[in-house]
């Protein structure tokens, strides 16, 4: 094992980065270090998220759905797999769950997190959160759902990957 010891010594810099309010709600885009991310003034999704190192191109095509969308299917069979074909979101089973508006929780040197929830979803009361952090190339999504027992779920929450951005630059280059 490895043990350490506390000294004295000199503060850290302060950050001249400003950080986000807590507990007001989330409108504009959101600078980190890696990425600039931007809600859907609705809330409950997101409108794009950019890679600020890889010359600004955005990770998600989002023109036909919002990054984090969730979409409930109000699927009631078996839960046996029965069904023969993918359900798309767009063929009038789906429906899109209503979330509040974004709200900061937390902002501080090393992440900030926002939530958006939604009461009212045909399987119970549903939280999304965003976390994205400073200094890693890294944004979480974490859904929370407190699912009712009745019947089985399909369940989709949305990330339209934009692949041809990201692999555009090594096609041109291969020749």
């Amino acid at each position: 094992y490895q043990t350490y010891y506390i000294q004295d010594g000199e503060a850290p810099a302060a950050s001249e980065k400003e950080y986000y309010e807590v507990d007001t709600t989330w409108t504009e885009a959101f600078s980190s270090r890696y990425y600039t991310v931007t809600p859907v003034a609705e809330g409950g999704a997101l409108e794009s998220v950019v890679d600020l190192e890889n010359d600004e191109k955005s990770l998600f095509a989002a023109e036909k759905f919002k990054i984090g969308e969730l979409y409930d299917f109000r699927y009631d069979g078996m839960g046996a797999g029965e069904q023969r074909h993918i359900w798309q979101p767009y063929n009038g089973e789906s429906q899109l769950a209503a979330f509040d508006a974004w709200e900061c929780v937390e902002s501080g040197p090393v992440r900030t997190v926002f939530e958006t929830s939604a009461e009212e979803t045909s399987r119970g009361p549903a939280t999304l959160r965003l976390t994205v952090y400073e200094d890693l190339k890294r944004i979480d999504f974490d859904l929370k759902m407190d699912l009712d027992s009745e019947g089985a779920r399909q369940l989709r929450l949305m990330f339209p990957v934009n692949t041809g951005s990201l692999f555009a630059d090594e096609a041109a280059d291969d020749g």
